[in-house]
């Protein structure tokens, strides 16, 4: 159905979107033994993003 593919859609473009912003964080300085690693400051950015937004994709 189109909602099937709509919801398909919309996850790959998320795992896209979390992919490229990885790469951005390039020099880091908070990567291990802390909890501001890019993957945890990614994750929380999303968070929010799904908390504020009424369109997210």
């Amino acid at each position: 159905t189109m909602q099937h593919l709509s919801n398909v859609l919309r996850s790959w473009l998320r795992k896209l979107l979390c992919t490229n912003r990885l790469k951005t964080f390039t020099n880091w300085p908070f990567v291990e033994n802390c909890k501001c690693t890019p993957e945890n400051v990614l994750y929380v950015h999303g968070l929010m993003l799904c908390l504020f937004s009424e369109n997210i994709l």
